[in-house]
């Protein structure tokens, strides 16, 4: 059974007041009001008045009756939110659809819609949060992915394990917690978060999500690979 962890986190403190391992969970901010998820491929709902909620990771699913301040970073990402006052967005494909006052937003990345929900109160799950423009997912879990077929792979899953031979032009990680063989990349794209990344040669890592662990042996230009988005908060090594 595959695990997550929704991780809650008091302002003041640096150390996570309440862990609550679920596949999928629900949970009241009367409890606690602040909270990060760190989860991929989940679905998470929210009751009562939260002040923020912080989501790390891809292809999440989360309902939320209401937040002050909503930030996603990573990709693929879907939210439905009744009352929400700020939103802040770094990555790739996420949706949003929020009710009631406008609120601010910022995002950072490609594809990545903040819209109002049209739906009455009382109707069924807007189709906002159902994007058709989502890209759909390659799936090589079985058997190697062939680059020299087809240089470009996407996928916004979580817990899978993928293994590429021959040199890719773009991989793209928008899941959480999937594991990757690389031989060959010039440019990987990592939106979700504690994603295990190892690769032979890479020309960029352009990650925006957190708890990564990327893993190259050598550059395809120079000496280091091209980083970009947020580095820091994600280990990039180099390994011999």
């Amino acid at each position: 059974m595959k695990l997550v962890a929704l991780v809650l986190l008091l302002p003041t403190l640096a150390f996570a007041d309440r862990v609550l391992v679920a596949e999928d969970a629900t949970w009241d901010c009367a409890d606690d009001p602040v909270v990060t998820v760190n989860a991929g491929g989940s679905t998470f709902t929210f009751t009562g008045a939260c002040t923020s909620i912080r989501v790390e990771g891809g292809d999440n699913q989360l309902t939320i009756a209401g937040v002050k301040r909503l930030s996603i970073t990573g990709a693929s990402n879907k939210a439905s939110v009744d009352a929400v006052q700020s939103i802040a967005i770094v990555g790739t494909d996420n949706a949003v659809t929020w009710k009631g006052k406008k609120p601010t937003v910022k995002t950072v990345g490609v594809g990545n819609r903040v819209t109002r929900s049209t739906a009455k109160p009382t109707a069924d799950k807007p189709a906002a949060d159902k994007p058709a423009d989502k890209p759909a997912a390659d799936k090589p879990k079985s058997a190697a992915w062939d680059c020299a077929k087809k240089p470009t792979f996407h996928t916004g899953d979580g817990a899978g394990s993928y293994r590429f031979v021959g040199t890719c032009k773009k991989i793209s990680v928008g899941g959480g917690e999937n594991a990757l063989e690389i031989e060959s990349v010039d440019l990987l794209e990592v939106g979700g978060g504690e994603n295990r990344i190892s690769v032979g040669t890479v020309g960029t890592i352009d990650v925006t999500g957190a708890g990564n662990q990327i893993r190259w042996k050598k550059a395809m230009h120079g000496d280091k690979p091209v980083l970009k988005g947020q580095p820091d908060m994600n280990t990039i090594v180099q390994v011999r």
